[in-house]
Protein backbone atom coordinates (compact mmCIF):
# COMPACT_ATOMS: atom_id res chain seq x y z
CA UNK A 1 0.00 0.00 0.00
CA UNK A 2 1.48 3.09 -0.44
CA UNK A 3 0.52 5.44 1.97
CA UNK A 4 -1.18 8.89 0.64
CA UNK A 5 1.12 11.92 1.25
CA UNK A 6 -1.77 14.26 1.89
CA UNK A 7 -3.14 11.96 5.56
CA UNK A 8 0.31 11.44 6.45
CA UNK A 9 0.88 15.37 6.50
CA UNK A 10 -2.52 16.02 7.67
CA UNK A 11 -3.58 16.84 11.53
CA UNK A 12 -6.48 15.22 11.44
CA UNK A 13 -6.82 12.17 13.90
CA UNK A 14 -9.14 10.39 12.02
CA UNK A 15 -7.37 10.68 9.01
CA UNK A 16 -4.13 9.12 10.12
CA UNK A 17 -6.54 6.78 12.12
CA UNK A 18 -8.18 5.51 8.44
CA UNK A 19 -4.51 5.01 6.89
CA UNK A 20 -3.23 2.77 10.15
CA UNK A 21 -5.85 0.66 9.64
CA UNK A 22 -6.14 0.29 6.07
CA UNK A 23 -2.32 -0.39 6.10
CA UNK A 24 -3.10 -3.17 9.18
CA UNK A 25 -6.10 -4.50 7.15
CA UNK A 26 -3.77 -4.80 3.79
CA UNK A 27 -1.03 -7.07 6.23
CA UNK A 28 -3.11 -8.77 8.51
CA UNK A 29 -5.94 -11.10 8.88
CA UNK A 30 -9.10 -8.75 9.96
CA UNK A 31 -9.23 -10.26 13.82
CA UNK A 32 -5.86 -9.26 14.43
CA UNK A 33 -6.89 -5.55 13.01
CA UNK A 34 -9.90 -5.74 15.48
CA UNK A 35 -7.85 -6.86 18.61
CA UNK A 36 -5.17 -3.62 17.99
CA UNK A 37 -8.11 -1.39 17.60
CA UNK A 38 -10.09 -2.53 20.95
CA UNK A 39 -6.71 -2.88 22.62
CA UNK A 40 -5.77 0.49 21.88
CA UNK A 41 -9.01 1.61 22.96
CA UNK A 42 -8.72 0.29 26.09
CA UNK A 43 -5.66 2.91 26.53
CA UNK A 44 -7.87 5.92 26.10
CA UNK A 45 -9.81 4.36 29.71
CA UNK A 46 -6.68 4.32 31.66
CA UNK A 47 -4.93 7.05 33.20
CA UNK A 48 -2.10 7.94 30.91
CA UNK A 49 -0.43 10.63 32.69
CA UNK A 50 3.26 9.98 33.52
CA UNK A 51 2.89 6.44 31.96
CA UNK A 52 5.96 5.03 29.39
CA UNK A 53 4.72 3.28 26.65
CA UNK A 54 6.95 0.86 24.74
CA UNK A 55 6.02 -0.40 21.00
CA UNK A 56 8.23 -3.59 20.40
CA UNK A 57 7.84 -5.19 16.43
CA UNK A 58 9.58 -7.96 14.87
CA UNK A 59 11.33 -5.73 12.51
CA UNK A 60 12.50 -2.08 12.63
CA UNK A 61 10.28 0.63 12.13
CA UNK A 62 10.78 3.80 9.88
CA UNK A 63 10.45 6.86 10.91
CA UNK A 64 7.16 7.48 9.20
CA UNK A 65 5.54 4.57 10.55
CA UNK A 66 6.77 5.65 14.47
CA UNK A 67 5.32 8.68 13.18
CA UNK A 68 2.32 7.60 12.90
CA UNK A 69 2.05 5.14 16.12
CA UNK A 70 3.09 8.24 18.14
CA UNK A 71 0.32 10.24 16.59
CA UNK A 72 -2.41 7.95 16.89
CA UNK A 73 -1.23 7.54 20.47
CA UNK A 74 -1.12 10.99 21.26
CA UNK A 75 -4.29 12.29 19.58
CA UNK A 76 -6.65 9.33 19.60
CA UNK A 77 -5.87 7.70 22.92
CA UNK A 78 -4.87 10.81 24.78
CA UNK A 79 -1.48 8.77 25.89
CA UNK A 80 0.52 12.11 26.86
CA UNK A 81 3.87 9.96 28.05
CA UNK A 82 7.31 8.87 26.61
CA UNK A 83 7.30 6.45 23.96
CA UNK A 84 9.84 4.15 22.81
CA UNK A 85 10.80 2.00 20.39
CA UNK A 86 12.30 -1.57 19.70
CA UNK A 87 12.56 -4.32 17.73
CA UNK A 88 12.70 -8.00 19.22
CA UNK A 89 12.79 -11.12 16.08
CA UNK A 90 11.01 -13.25 18.86
CA UNK A 91 7.89 -12.06 18.17
CA UNK A 92 7.95 -13.38 14.75
CA UNK A 93 5.35 -10.21 13.48
CA UNK A 94 2.46 -7.82 14.54
CA UNK A 95 3.19 -5.80 17.25
CA UNK A 96 3.08 -5.66 21.20
CA UNK A 97 2.45 -2.29 23.25
CA UNK A 98 3.47 -1.97 26.92
CA UNK A 99 1.89 1.30 28.66
CA UNK A 100 2.49 1.18 32.50
CA UNK A 101 1.32 -1.91 33.61
CA UNK A 102 -0.92 -2.94 30.64
CA UNK A 103 0.22 -5.13 28.11
CA UNK A 104 -1.38 -5.44 24.43
CA UNK A 105 0.35 -8.58 22.78
CA UNK A 106 -0.84 -8.97 18.91
CA UNK A 107 2.21 -10.72 18.57
CA UNK A 108 2.32 -13.47 16.26
CA UNK A 109 4.23 -16.01 18.51
CA UNK A 110 1.49 -14.71 20.98
CA UNK A 111 -1.52 -15.94 18.77
CA UNK A 112 0.28 -18.98 17.93
CA UNK A 113 1.25 -19.72 21.53
CA UNK A 114 -2.72 -19.52 21.89
CA UNK A 115 -3.27 -21.79 19.18
CA UNK A 116 -1.03 -24.76 20.47
CA UNK A 117 -2.69 -24.28 23.98
CA UNK A 118 -5.68 -24.81 22.38
CA UNK A 119 -5.09 -28.25 20.79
Amino acid sequence: MKINESATSSNSAEEVSRVIVEYLKERYPKTFVEDVIDNLAAIKKSNRLGMEAEVITAIQTNESEKSKIIKVLRTEFDFNGDIKFRTDANILGGMIIKIGDKIFDKSIRSSLQKVGEAI
